[in-house]
């Protein structure tokens, strides 16, 4: 159907567009440590850019969406209840969203004694995660091997560092959680995943 083809493409869109602020965070943290500052400022503008046409894209994706929300499908005897999956699926949404990785990343953190390499911290929230996690999350992404769940996974902690909950200021590929993340943790890790979703 061609809904599902056109989002399926700004999927990959998005996908491809994560790949890249997370290759110019890298660029932008070698920047950093080489105090290349000029490289800095502009690494920061095209990040501030990317982050912005993201945001354009997942408009879009909600804007597609709903021209579709409204139509009727009455669906054959063969494919009824296929149709029937996949409209509940698109309705939470084909994978894990990236607030819902927000309090194991802190949680798996604190439990690491407050930072620790990215891969220690996605095994840990991988245990955490496992029992909510679904086959699209598991899936590898078109160009690489990586797992989708953990490429939402680090799509959050960019977030995260954004909001003050994780430190920006740490060697490559190293997490490290702040006093402010520890706070939202503590206020936070009793609430359902709706309320946090709303924070």
């Amino acid at each position: 159907m061609l809904e599902r083809e056109v989002k399926s493409a700004i999927e990959l869109l998005l996908e491809e567009v994560g790949r890249t602020y997370n290759a110019l965070n890298k660029e932008l943290q070698k920047a950093v440590e080489l105090e290349e500052f000029d490289r800095v400022q502009y690494i920061t503008r095209i990040c501030k850019e990317v982050k912005a046409f993201k945001e354009k894209v997942e408009n879009l994706k909600s804007e597609w969406q709903a021209i579709f929300n409204g139509a009727v499908y009455t669906p054959t005897k063969n494919d009824s209840c296929r149709k029937k999956k996949n409209r509940s699926r698109l309705e939470r949404g084909l994978r894990t969203p990236q607030e819902k990785f927000i309090l194991p990343i802190l949680e798996a953190l604190i439990e690491l004694g407050g930072e620790a390499h990215a891969k220690d911290v996605l095994e840990r929230v991988h245990t955490k995660m496992k029992n909510i996690l679904n086959s699209y999350d598991y899936e590898d992404l078109p160009s690489n091997n990586q797992k989708r769940w953990e490429n939402t996974a680090q799509w959050a902690k960019h977030k995260m560092v954004e909001e003050g909950l994780l430190d920006r200021n740490v060697p490559r590929g190293v997490w490290r959680i702040t006093e402010k993340g520890r706070k939202f943790y503590q206020d936070h890790k009793a609430l359902t995943f709706q309320e946090i979703v709303r924070i």
